[in-house]
């Protein structure tokens, strides 16, 4: 199948009809409460200049995971996103999908960072599924249910010199990149 990725960390995941939808296996709330900060004080994982993003939102989604079960534990995002590049399907291309964060932890797991490869496997996840409502509401209905939801969006490098972060113009090279949604306000999605 081809399809059109943006250059960078977070690269669009082709559709696949074996994917779960949230909506199909969690129940969605009727009401929420306006706000929701987040819970826990989550490391913040820098990835430096690499294109491992989605490795590192894969790395702080397991931490906030494992904080609800009450164990204060820092994943290697680096170590995630490799484990990514070996089965994505491109290992020369910078970044990858979030399909691949998510099948690498259901699999194979998350390493705790400066731990060994051996302990990934006691940090997995069961599954995982595609939040098939973005929009404002929707997502802030997934956090509510959910906790932290992994989160993409294109850029451009023009588009983040201005005072306020605009969105790319065709003219200009765009990249992806992938984030973590942690909670909400009124307004805003933290």
């Amino acid at each position: 199948t081809k399809f059109i990725t943006p250059p960078g960390g977070c690269l669009a995941s082709p559709k696949d009809p074996r994917d779960a939808v949230l909506s199909a296996i969690i129940p969605i709330p009727t009401r929420i409460p306006k706000e929701l900060p987040p819970p826990f004080d989550l490391d913040i994982l820098n990835q430096g200049m690499n294109p491992f993003c989605v490795g590192y939102s894969g790395a702080t989604i397991k931490q906030e995971k494992e904080m609800r079960e009450n164990i204060n534990q820092i994943f290697d995002g680096e170590w995630i996103y490799n484990e990514c590049k070996k089965i994505d399907g491109f290992p020369n291309m910078p970044g990858t999908f979030f399909r691949m964060v998510l099948k690498v932890m259901q699999k194979i797991g998350a390493k705790p960072l400066n731990g060994s490869v051996d302990e990934a496997s006691k940090f997995k996840i069961g599954t995982y599924a595609v939040v098939d409502d973005d929009t404002f509401e929707g997502l802030k209905r997934a956090i509510f249910v959910n906790g932290a939801i992994l989160a993409g969006f294109t850029g451009s490098n023009e588009g983040w010199k201005t005072a306020y972060i605009r969105a790319p113009k065709a003219s200009e090279k765009i990249w992806g990149h992938a984030t973590v949604l942690i909670g909400y306000t009124e307004n805003y999605i933290i």
